[in-house]
């Protein structure tokens, strides 16, 4: 999921992928703590008290490598002046 929206939080993220009547965040959050041990995925911000999630650059990698999604450059920042 984090390949496609690029950044997302465990609620959004549990949403997408439990059923309409389960809490899923938990299991969220335990998945991207341990993507994040192996260096796939990273917070970047807080909304509220919750985490924003993203993919590493090698996380990205890993997901074009898997054939899953064609890979997505990031721009470049603008220059200062």
């Amino acid at each position: 999921m984090l390949g496609c929206v690029r950044v997302a939080t465990a609620s959004q993220m549990a949403r997408v992928i439990t059923a309409g009547d389960k809490d899923g965040r938990s299991y969220v959050r335990r998945a991207m703590r341990k993507l994040e041990e192996q260096g796939l995925a990273e917070t970047n911000g807080k909304i509220d008290k919750e985490k924003i999630w993203n993919l590493t650059r090698h996380g990205q990698q890993t997901i074009v490598n898997g054939g899953e999604l064609l890979l997505r450059r990031r721009p470049e920042p603008a220059p200062t002046g």
